[in-house]
């Protein structure tokens, strides 16, 4: 998956967090290997953020909280280390909801103009050399929301909504973009992912394959579309089965092999659920329960992510007022195994949540404040146990 100036970059060894300071997050003394990417003074977190992995090499996008551009920095040791944060586009407020992957030596990253609310994209060739931005206006229509940008060798593809319909326009650069339409509205409340376009629609593809999917929560209930041509000009469409009382909300897919895999928060029971389709999305299995969630004074949970650590495992992490939970499977979702919480970090969210070669990797926003200076800072988190244990 897929940062300036007072600007700091440092790479934390287990038993180094006297580095960061007095935090006002206590997981810090939890997770004492954790990875600092990024750090900026202020008050605005580091909310747009983005990896991607290649085996031991790690590529992480982000939007600088304070300049609003975009940066990216490179890991060739698994995180250990960070190479010196290079803006690839330095135009004002760009790279909301970026999105980053790699084919070979060729690292993309997709993002939002959020002033002019475009989506852009970057190519980064060589690991390191970026080129000049590119972007587009697919649908020149007012209250666009964009919810997310994907490129890879076979083009462009740009989802979004007008808060009537959900659409899906594609580009390459010898046709320009396309559009198709996945959904008729209107919606029966709100939109997906809301006016900051984050949290209810979500987007994955099955490996190097042209098969895309995009599953969201809509009045309660999950929806996915799936397309089987590089051109995205055929989406089928189908409501993922529930129990009928359920009040889906936030929403996360990925695919596993060949099985696509949803994982899904429901108001109704306070729960987290799980459900996946072995034909690409024809037919659902049950859906399984995966946890409850403490709300405290919250009316939601607070982030959810789920993720391929490698062949038929997954992981699923979610933050409540308890902390970030994750759960493990084996067996591409047949079972399920909960892992230990940790704990106190109630207030945090997933920027991003990737897995590479037996590893997963999570990025997080934390914040601290020494001598009456706040400062935030990007990091990531890892486990090699598929979520048993982070550090």
């Amino acid at each position: 998956m897929g940062r300036m100036k007072a600007f700091v970059v440092v790479a934390l060894a287990a038993g180094s967090l006297a580095l960061l300071g007095s935090c006002t997050n206590p997981v810090l003394s939890a997770v004492k290997g954790m990875k600092l990417i990024a750090s900026e003074q202020g008050d605005t977190l580091y909310h747009d953020a983005a990896i991607a992995a290649n085996g031991g090499t790690l590529y992480v996008a982000y939007k600088d909280p304070n300049a609003g551009t975009l940066k990216f920095t490179t890991s060739s040791d698994n995180g250990e280390t960070w190479t010196a944060p290079y803006e690839i586009d330095s135009s004002t407020n760009v790279g909301a909801a970026p999105y980053a992957s790699v084919d070979g030596s060729t690292i993309y990253v997709d993002y939002w103009n959020s002033a002019g609310s475009l989506p852009k994209w970057n190519v980064i060739t060589g690991g390191g050399s970026a080129g000049a931005p590119t972007g587009g206006n697919p649908r020149p229509v007012s209250a666009i929301v964009f919810l997310r940008t994907m490129t890879d060798s076979t083009g462009t593809y740009a989802f979004y909504t007008d808060k009537a319909n959900l659409y899906c326009s594609t580009w390459s650069s010898s046709s320009g973009w396309a559009l198709f339409q996945l959904t008729v509205g209107p919606w029966t409340s709100g939109y997906p992912g809301g006016d900051t376009g984050r949290g209810t629609l979500s987007v994955s593809r099955m490996s190097t394959t042209s098969i895309f999917a995009v599953a969201w929560a809509n009045a309660g209930r999950v929806y996915c579309n799936v397309t089987h041509d590089n051109n995205g000009t055929a989406w089928s469409h189908q409501t993922i089965p529930t129990s009928g009382s359920e009040d889906a909300t936030a929403v996360a897919s990925t695919f596993t092999a060949s099985t696509l895999c949803v994982a899904y928060y429901d108001a109704t029971s306070t729960h987290v659920r799980f459900v996946r389709s072995t034909n690409e999305g024809d037919t659902w299995d049950s859906s399984k329960d995966l946890g409850s969630v403490n709300l405290g004074t919250s009316s939601s949970i607070n982030d959810l992510g789920i993720c391929t650590c490698s062949d038929q495992k997954l992981a699923v992490v979610f933050w409540d007022a308890s902390g970030m939970h994750s759960v493990s499977s084996a067996d591409s979702g047949v079972t399920w195994t909960a892992q230990p919480t940790l704990s106190d970090w109630g207030t945090s969210f997933t920027d991003d949540f990737e897995g590479n070669d037996g590893h997963l990797y999570l990025l997080t926003s934390v914040n601290n404040t020494t001598n009456g200076v706040k400062t935030q800072k990007l990091v990531m988190l890892k486990s090699e146990d598929n979520g048993a244990t982070w550090y």
